[in-house]
C-alpha cells in the first residue's frame, strides 16, 4: 500500500503535467496529450514510463471531478457508498431492514430475492454486508435497539419494580439438604435493590411476604415486572391489594 506521502508526489506529478491546460495555454487539448505522451515521464514511486494519451486525459477528467484528491492514486469518487445500489433500491433494501432489524445480513439477503427487491446475482452478498455496515444503517439497528430500551426505563423511582429468584445454596439440617430460593426486588430508575431475601419454598406465600417486605422499606410500585408464573401457583387474588397491608399513598414515590 502506498503510503500518504508517496500518493501526494504522484498526485503533484499528474497536476503539473495537466497544469498548462487549467492555466488556460492549451488550445488543442487532444494534441497537448499526444504530445506529452509522447516521451517518458518520471513518476514518483513508478519511475520512468510512458502513458497514453487517454490516461493524461483521464487525468485532466479526475481533477475536474475530484479536484487534487482524484489524482492520488486508489481515489474512488464513490467512496462511502455502493456503486451497485443506486438510491431507489437503497431505499427499499432499508425498508426491509427496519422491519426486521435484528435479523442477519445473510436473511436480510434472502429476503430481498423471495420479495423480488433484487434478482439473484444482481448483487453480492459482500455488496450489501458493506452497505448495512455503513454509518447511516447501523443506526437502524441501534434506534430500535432504544426503543425496546425505553418501554422499560422509567425517570422516577418507584415507577417500576423488577421481581426476580434465584437459586440459592442448599442447607444442611440433619441427614438432608434442603434448598434455598432469593427474592429480590430492583427500582428500574434507581437500580437499587429494594429488598432481598431467601426462603425454603418459592410459593405465593414467600412472594407474599418479600413484597410486603419491600413496600414497607421502600413504598408502593406503580408497576411490578416479575418471570411468568403458572396459574396454579400464583393465586388469581393477588392482584387484590386489600387483603395485604401497603403504605399510604403519600410514600408511593418516596424511599424510607
Amino acid at each position: 500500500m502506498l503510503s500518504d506521502e508517496v500518493r501526494n508526489a504522484i498526485a503533484l506529478k499528474r497536476f503539473s503535467l495537466i497544469s498548462p491546460i487549467l492555466n488556460g495555454q492549451v488550445n488543442n487539448r487532444w494534441e497537448y496529450y499526444v504530445q506529452i505522451s509522447s516521451t517518458p515521464i518520471e513518476m514518483p514511486y513508478y519511475g520512468i514510463r510512458k502513458y497514453a494519451p487517454k490516461t493524461i486525459e483521464s487525468w485532466y477528467c479526475d481533477y475536474m471531478r475530484g479536484g487534487l484528491d482524484a489524482l492520488k492514486p486508489g481515489y474512488r469518487a464513490d467512496k462511502g457508498s455502493s456503486r451497485k445500489i443506486d438510491a431507489e433500491l437503497a431505499e427499499k433494501i432499508l425498508e426491509v431492514k427496519k422491519a426486521y432489524p435484528k435479523a442477519p445480513n445473510t436473511v436480510i439477503y434472502d429476503k430481498l430475492i423471495e420479495d423480488g427487491i433484487v434478482k439473484e446475482g444482481q448483487i453480492s452478498l459482500t455488496t450489501l454486508y458493506r452497505f448495512l455496515n455503513s454509518s447511516n444503517c447501523k443506526n437502524i439497528q441501534e434506534t430500535e435497539e432504544k426503543k425496546e430500551i425505553k418501554r422499560f426505563a422509567h425517570q422516577y423511582i418507584n415507577e417500576l419494580w423488577y421481581g426476580d429468584v434465584m437459586y440459592g445454596p442448599y442447607i444442611q439440617e440433619g441427614r438432608k439438604k434442603k434448598p434455598t430460593y432469593l427474592m429480590a426486588y430492583i427500582d428500574d430508575a434507581s437500580r437499587l435493590v429494594l429488598h432481598g431475601e431467601f426462603y425454603y419454598t418459592q410459593n405465593f406465600e414467600a412472594l407474599r411476604h418479600s413484597f410486603k417486605e419491600a413496600v414497607l422499606k421502600r413504598g408502593i410500585p406503580a408497576l411490578l415486572y416479575t418471570d411468568y408464573t403458572e396459574e396454579l401457583t400464583m393465586p388469581k387474588d393477588f392482584h387484590n391489594a386489600d387483603q395485604y397491608p401497603v403504605l399510604p399513598e403519600k410514600h408511593r414515590h418516596s424511599f424510607c
